[in-house]
Protein backbone atom coordinates (compact mmCIF):
# COMPACT_ATOMS: atom_id res chain seq x y z
CA UNK A 1 0.00 0.00 0.00
CA UNK A 2 3.02 2.00 0.82
CA UNK A 3 4.39 2.35 -2.92
CA UNK A 4 0.74 2.90 -4.10
CA UNK A 5 0.37 6.26 -1.92
CA UNK A 6 3.94 7.51 -3.67
CA UNK A 7 2.46 7.07 -7.15
CA UNK A 8 -1.42 8.84 -6.27
CA UNK A 9 1.14 11.71 -4.85
CA UNK A 10 3.51 11.69 -8.07
CA UNK A 11 0.84 12.35 -9.95
CA UNK A 12 -0.53 14.98 -8.17
CA UNK A 13 2.22 17.01 -8.39
CA UNK A 14 3.56 16.30 -11.64
CA UNK A 15 -0.15 17.25 -13.26
CA UNK A 16 -0.54 20.82 -12.42
CA UNK A 17 3.28 21.62 -13.46
CA UNK A 18 2.51 20.05 -17.16
CA UNK A 19 -1.11 21.87 -17.19
CA UNK A 20 0.20 25.21 -16.52
CA UNK A 21 3.38 24.62 -19.10
CA UNK A 22 0.79 23.99 -21.55
CA UNK A 23 -0.27 27.55 -22.98
CA UNK A 24 3.56 28.70 -23.13
CA UNK A 25 4.54 26.40 -25.36
CA UNK A 26 1.34 26.58 -27.65
CA UNK A 27 2.20 30.33 -27.93
CA UNK A 28 4.14 30.47 -31.32
CA UNK A 29 3.17 33.33 -34.13
CA UNK A 30 0.64 33.32 -36.61
CA UNK A 31 1.32 34.67 -39.95
CA UNK A 32 -2.26 35.11 -40.84
CA UNK A 33 -3.39 38.60 -42.12
CA UNK A 34 -6.81 39.48 -40.74
CA UNK A 35 -8.78 39.65 -44.49
CA UNK A 36 -9.97 43.43 -44.32
CA UNK A 37 -6.92 44.58 -44.15
CA UNK A 38 -5.82 43.18 -47.58
CA UNK A 39 -8.90 45.11 -48.90
CA UNK A 40 -8.37 48.62 -47.73
CA UNK A 41 -6.58 51.17 -48.04
CA UNK A 42 -4.02 51.32 -44.43
CA UNK A 43 -5.90 54.62 -43.88
CA UNK A 44 -8.81 55.49 -45.92
CA UNK A 45 -10.58 58.22 -44.52
CA UNK A 46 -7.08 59.67 -43.53
CA UNK A 47 -3.89 60.78 -45.30
CA UNK A 48 -2.61 59.77 -48.54
CA UNK A 49 -0.13 56.02 -48.78
CA UNK A 50 2.81 56.96 -49.76
CA UNK A 51 4.87 54.36 -52.63
CA UNK A 52 8.43 54.33 -52.71
CA UNK A 53 9.24 52.95 -55.97
CA UNK A 54 12.80 51.78 -57.14
CA UNK A 55 14.01 50.31 -60.52
CA UNK A 56 17.17 49.16 -60.89
CA UNK A 57 17.89 47.73 -64.18
CA UNK A 58 20.05 44.92 -64.47
CA UNK A 59 20.70 44.58 -68.20
CA UNK A 60 19.17 45.84 -71.55
CA UNK A 61 19.71 43.63 -74.26
CA UNK A 62 18.29 44.68 -77.48
CA UNK A 63 16.41 47.47 -79.02
CA UNK A 64 13.93 46.06 -81.63
CA UNK A 65 13.41 49.12 -84.13
CA UNK A 66 10.85 46.63 -86.13
CA UNK A 67 8.52 45.84 -83.12
CA UNK A 68 9.13 49.18 -81.19
CA UNK A 69 10.25 47.56 -77.99
CA UNK A 70 13.45 46.78 -75.85
CA UNK A 71 14.22 43.86 -73.81
CA UNK A 72 15.49 44.40 -70.34
CA UNK A 73 15.92 42.42 -66.97
CA UNK A 74 14.97 44.52 -64.02
CA UNK A 75 14.48 44.65 -61.12
CA UNK A 76 11.40 46.61 -59.52
CA UNK A 77 11.01 47.73 -55.50
CA UNK A 78 7.59 48.36 -53.92
CA UNK A 79 7.96 49.94 -50.29
CA UNK A 80 5.05 51.38 -48.54
CA UNK A 81 4.00 51.69 -44.48
CA UNK A 82 0.89 49.79 -43.34
CA UNK A 83 -0.04 50.96 -39.17
CA UNK A 84 -2.55 47.93 -38.79
CA UNK A 85 0.73 45.45 -39.38
CA UNK A 86 2.31 46.74 -36.06
CA UNK A 87 3.10 43.92 -34.34
CA UNK A 88 1.00 45.62 -31.22
CA UNK A 89 -2.02 46.11 -33.62
CA UNK A 90 -2.06 43.21 -34.72
CA UNK A 91 -1.48 41.12 -31.01
CA UNK A 92 0.83 38.72 -32.88
CA UNK A 93 4.40 39.58 -34.42
CA UNK A 94 4.58 38.95 -39.03
CA UNK A 95 7.74 40.06 -38.91
CA UNK A 96 9.89 37.33 -40.94
CA UNK A 97 7.22 35.88 -42.36
CA UNK A 98 6.85 35.23 -46.17
CA UNK A 99 3.24 36.50 -46.79
CA UNK A 100 1.91 36.32 -50.45
CA UNK A 101 1.51 39.77 -51.93
CA UNK A 102 -2.36 38.87 -51.95
CA UNK A 103 -2.87 38.75 -48.49
CA UNK A 104 -1.94 42.30 -47.74
CA UNK A 105 -3.27 45.68 -48.78
CA UNK A 106 -0.71 46.69 -51.65
CA UNK A 107 -0.95 49.49 -54.54
CA UNK A 108 -2.10 47.46 -57.21
CA UNK A 109 0.50 48.26 -59.96
CA UNK A 110 0.42 47.47 -63.21
CA UNK A 111 2.65 48.29 -66.92
CA UNK A 112 1.17 50.70 -68.75
CA UNK A 113 3.22 49.88 -72.07
CA UNK A 114 2.46 46.65 -73.23
CA UNK A 115 5.40 44.22 -71.49
CA UNK A 116 5.87 40.59 -72.16
CA UNK A 117 7.84 40.08 -69.38
CA UNK A 118 8.24 36.92 -66.80
CA UNK A 119 9.04 36.87 -62.92
CA UNK A 120 11.61 35.67 -61.58
CA UNK A 121 11.01 35.67 -58.01
CA UNK A 122 7.75 34.70 -55.73
CA UNK A 123 5.05 37.41 -55.30
CA UNK A 124 5.94 37.86 -51.54
CA UNK A 125 6.13 40.78 -49.13
CA UNK A 126 8.48 41.38 -45.89
CA UNK A 127 6.92 42.92 -43.44
CA UNK A 128 8.86 44.27 -39.86
CA UNK A 129 7.52 45.10 -36.20
CA UNK A 130 7.04 48.50 -37.44
CA UNK A 131 4.67 47.72 -40.15
CA UNK A 132 7.20 48.58 -43.49
CA UNK A 133 6.11 46.76 -46.40
CA UNK A 134 8.50 45.73 -48.89
CA UNK A 135 7.91 44.12 -52.28
CA UNK A 136 10.70 43.21 -54.60
CA UNK A 137 10.24 41.25 -57.90
CA UNK A 138 12.80 40.87 -61.05
CA UNK A 139 11.02 40.93 -64.32
CA UNK A 140 12.62 39.83 -67.38
CA UNK A 141 11.20 40.33 -71.20
CA UNK A 142 10.25 42.70 -73.81
CA UNK A 143 8.15 46.05 -72.99
CA UNK A 144 6.89 48.31 -76.00
CA UNK A 145 7.84 51.93 -76.61
CA UNK A 146 7.00 54.49 -78.98
CA UNK A 147 10.11 54.90 -81.44
CA UNK A 148 10.43 58.22 -82.88
CA UNK A 149 12.13 56.97 -86.36
CA UNK A 150 12.36 60.71 -88.34
CA UNK A 151 15.97 61.21 -87.30
CA UNK A 152 17.49 57.48 -87.86
CA UNK A 153 20.03 56.50 -87.75
CA UNK A 154 21.26 60.03 -86.01
CA UNK A 155 18.14 59.08 -83.98
CA UNK A 156 17.68 59.12 -79.84
CA UNK A 157 14.80 57.33 -78.42
CA UNK A 158 13.73 57.51 -74.69
CA UNK A 159 12.94 53.89 -73.37
CA UNK A 160 10.31 53.86 -70.30
CA UNK A 161 9.67 51.33 -67.83
CA UNK A 162 6.40 52.77 -66.63
CA UNK A 163 4.06 51.22 -63.98
CA UNK A 164 0.23 52.92 -62.65
CA UNK A 165 -1.86 52.06 -60.05
CA UNK A 166 -5.09 50.04 -61.15
CA UNK A 167 -7.20 51.44 -58.50
CA UNK A 168 -5.77 54.29 -56.87
CA UNK A 169 -5.41 57.98 -57.99
CA UNK A 170 -3.47 61.28 -56.87
CA UNK A 171 -6.33 61.61 -54.12
CA UNK A 172 -5.28 58.65 -52.30
CA UNK A 173 -1.79 57.04 -52.91
CA UNK A 174 1.34 58.80 -54.43
CA UNK A 175 4.24 57.58 -55.99
CA UNK A 176 7.75 58.45 -54.69
CA UNK A 177 11.14 57.98 -55.87
CA UNK A 178 13.20 55.43 -53.81
CA UNK A 179 16.83 56.63 -54.75
CA UNK A 180 18.04 53.57 -52.25
CA UNK A 181 17.21 50.91 -54.54
CA UNK A 182 17.10 53.04 -58.09
CA UNK A 183 19.81 53.12 -60.76
CA UNK A 184 21.29 50.87 -63.58
CA UNK A 185 24.34 48.31 -64.03
CA UNK A 186 27.78 49.64 -65.01
CA UNK A 187 27.45 47.16 -67.54
CA UNK A 188 25.25 46.54 -70.55
CA UNK A 189 24.71 43.60 -73.02
CA UNK A 190 23.58 46.18 -75.74
CA UNK A 191 26.66 46.99 -77.95
CA UNK A 192 24.64 49.43 -80.58
CA UNK A 193 23.14 51.97 -78.43
CA UNK A 194 24.15 54.23 -75.52
CA UNK A 195 22.38 53.96 -72.48
CA UNK A 196 22.28 56.84 -70.01
CA UNK A 197 21.71 58.59 -67.62
CA UNK A 198 18.72 57.51 -66.21
CA UNK A 199 15.11 59.42 -65.41
CA UNK A 200 12.72 58.92 -62.89
CA UNK A 201 9.44 60.94 -62.80
CA UNK A 202 5.87 60.52 -60.90
CA UNK A 203 2.90 61.91 -61.86
CA UNK A 204 -0.64 61.09 -63.33
CA UNK A 205 -1.85 59.10 -66.01
CA UNK A 206 -5.65 59.92 -67.30
CA UNK A 207 -7.99 56.59 -67.69
CA UNK A 208 -10.60 58.20 -69.70
CA UNK A 209 -12.74 54.95 -69.63
CA UNK A 210 -13.10 55.69 -66.06
CA UNK A 211 -12.79 60.01 -66.13
CA UNK A 212 -10.32 59.40 -63.29
CA UNK A 213 -6.62 59.72 -63.16
CA UNK A 214 -4.17 57.45 -62.14
CA UNK A 215 -0.87 58.08 -60.14
CA UNK A 216 2.24 56.73 -62.35
CA UNK A 217 6.03 56.61 -62.12
CA UNK A 218 8.48 56.28 -65.12
CA UNK A 219 11.67 55.23 -65.14
CA UNK A 220 13.20 56.19 -68.31
CA UNK A 221 16.65 55.69 -69.79
CA UNK A 222 17.47 57.55 -72.63
CA UNK A 223 19.25 55.78 -75.69
CA UNK A 224 21.11 57.18 -78.39
CA UNK A 225 22.12 54.82 -81.39
CA UNK A 226 26.06 54.13 -82.21
CA UNK A 227 26.06 55.99 -86.11
CA UNK A 228 29.44 54.34 -86.69
CA UNK A 229 28.35 51.21 -87.68
CA UNK A 230 25.63 52.86 -90.29
CA UNK A 231 28.30 55.02 -91.56
CA UNK A 232 30.06 52.11 -92.26
CA UNK A 233 27.78 49.80 -93.69
CA UNK A 234 25.35 52.29 -95.56
CA UNK A 235 26.08 55.66 -96.24
CA UNK A 236 29.44 55.33 -97.01
CA UNK A 237 28.76 52.10 -99.74
CA UNK A 238 26.04 53.98 -100.86
CA UNK A 239 28.14 56.99 -101.15
CA UNK A 240 31.04 55.16 -103.47
CA UNK A 241 28.01 53.78 -105.85
CA UNK A 242 27.42 57.09 -106.21
CA UNK A 243 30.28 58.42 -107.71
CA UNK A 244 30.76 55.02 -109.65
CA UNK A 245 27.59 56.06 -111.32
CA UNK A 246 30.03 59.20 -112.13
CA UNK A 247 32.04 57.66 -114.33
CA UNK A 248 29.96 57.95 -117.40
CA UNK A 249 30.82 61.47 -117.64
CA UNK A 250 34.60 60.18 -118.41
CA UNK A 251 32.99 57.74 -120.86
CA UNK A 252 33.13 58.09 -124.48
CA UNK A 253 29.65 59.04 -125.41
CA UNK A 254 29.68 56.88 -127.98
CA UNK A 255 29.88 53.93 -125.40
CA UNK A 256 26.43 54.43 -124.66
CA UNK A 257 25.56 50.69 -123.96
CA UNK A 258 28.32 50.35 -121.28
CA UNK A 259 27.42 54.06 -119.97
CA UNK A 260 23.49 52.61 -119.63
CA UNK A 261 24.73 49.44 -118.27
CA UNK A 262 26.46 50.98 -114.98
CA UNK A 263 23.82 53.62 -114.32
CA UNK A 264 21.00 50.55 -114.34
CA UNK A 265 23.56 48.43 -112.49
CA UNK A 266 24.18 51.19 -110.01
CA UNK A 267 20.35 52.09 -109.47
CA UNK A 268 19.47 48.32 -108.87
CA UNK A 269 21.99 47.85 -106.38
CA UNK A 270 20.55 51.53 -104.52
CA UNK A 271 17.18 50.14 -104.57
CA UNK A 272 18.20 46.62 -103.09
CA UNK A 273 20.06 48.73 -100.06
CA UNK A 274 16.81 50.65 -99.15
CA UNK A 275 14.82 47.24 -99.43
CA UNK A 276 17.35 46.10 -96.94
CA UNK A 277 17.01 49.11 -94.66
CA UNK A 278 13.48 49.41 -94.74
CA UNK A 279 13.05 45.37 -93.56
CA UNK A 280 14.91 46.67 -90.13
CA UNK A 281 12.68 49.41 -89.81
CA UNK A 282 8.32 49.79 -88.89
CA UNK A 283 6.36 50.83 -91.49
CA UNK A 284 6.57 54.66 -90.50
CA UNK A 285 4.08 57.02 -92.28
CA UNK A 286 7.10 59.17 -92.46
CA UNK A 287 10.87 59.16 -94.47
CA UNK A 288 13.82 58.64 -92.13
CA UNK A 289 16.64 60.89 -92.49
CA UNK A 290 18.08 57.26 -94.46
CA UNK A 291 15.19 57.17 -96.68
CA UNK A 292 15.50 61.04 -97.81
CA UNK A 293 19.13 60.20 -98.51
CA UNK A 294 18.73 57.18 -100.67
CA UNK A 295 15.57 58.54 -102.32
CA UNK A 296 17.47 61.65 -103.12
CA UNK A 297 21.02 59.25 -104.08
CA UNK A 298 18.23 57.43 -106.37
CA UNK A 299 17.49 60.83 -108.21
CA UNK A 300 20.85 61.61 -108.78
CA UNK A 301 21.77 58.11 -110.31
CA UNK A 302 18.82 58.39 -112.18
CA UNK A 303 19.88 61.90 -113.67
CA UNK A 304 23.02 60.43 -114.72
CA UNK A 305 21.38 57.69 -116.61
CA UNK A 306 19.27 60.28 -118.19
CA UNK A 307 22.76 62.12 -118.90
CA UNK A 308 24.42 59.64 -120.37
CA UNK A 309 21.28 58.62 -122.51
CA UNK A 310 21.15 62.87 -123.98
CA UNK A 311 25.09 62.33 -124.28
CA UNK A 312 25.03 59.16 -126.74
CA UNK A 313 21.69 60.34 -128.55
CA UNK A 314 23.93 63.31 -129.41
CA UNK A 315 26.78 61.68 -130.51
CA UNK A 316 24.67 60.00 -132.92
CA UNK A 317 23.19 62.75 -134.15
CA UNK A 318 26.56 63.90 -134.69
CA UNK A 319 26.62 66.61 -132.47
CA UNK A 320 29.74 64.68 -130.37
CA UNK A 321 31.45 68.17 -129.43
CA UNK A 322 27.49 69.17 -127.41
CA UNK A 323 27.86 65.50 -126.01
CA UNK A 324 31.23 66.32 -124.34
CA UNK A 325 30.79 69.57 -123.14
CA UNK A 326 27.43 68.24 -121.46
CA UNK A 327 29.79 65.40 -119.81
CA UNK A 328 32.32 68.32 -118.35
CA UNK A 329 29.52 70.19 -117.07
CA UNK A 330 28.07 66.88 -115.29
CA UNK A 331 31.51 66.34 -113.84
CA UNK A 332 30.79 69.27 -111.63
CA UNK A 333 26.93 69.68 -111.13
CA UNK A 334 26.31 65.88 -110.19
CA UNK A 335 29.38 66.50 -107.20
CA UNK A 336 27.30 69.88 -105.95
CA UNK A 337 24.43 68.33 -106.68
CA UNK A 338 25.18 65.38 -103.77
CA UNK A 339 26.54 67.91 -101.12
CA UNK A 340 22.92 69.43 -101.44
CA UNK A 341 21.46 65.47 -100.80
CA UNK A 342 23.86 65.69 -97.84
CA UNK A 343 22.68 68.73 -96.29
CA UNK A 344 18.90 68.05 -96.59
CA UNK A 345 19.23 64.64 -95.59
CA UNK A 346 21.69 64.90 -92.49
CA UNK A 347 21.59 68.47 -91.55
CA UNK A 348 18.15 70.31 -92.35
Amino acid sequence: MRWLLRLIVSLMLVVPVAAKAQPAATKIKSCAVPPGIAATRPDPQGSITRVLVGAYVLDIVSINDATQSFSVDFILGLRWRDPRLVDKSLGVSVAHCKLGLGDVWHPAVLFLHHADLSHQWADTVDIDSQGNVTYAQRFHGDISSPLNLRDFPFDRQVLPITIISAKYGPEEMVFNVDETTTGMADTLTIADWSIGPWVTKAGYFYFSPQKRSLVRFSYELPATRYVAVYLFKVIAPVMMFIFMSWMVFWLDPTLLAAQVALSATVMVILVIFHLQLGSLLPRVPYSTRADIFLQLSQILVFLALVKAVMSGALAARGKEALARRLDRWSKWAFPASFVVVLVLAFWL
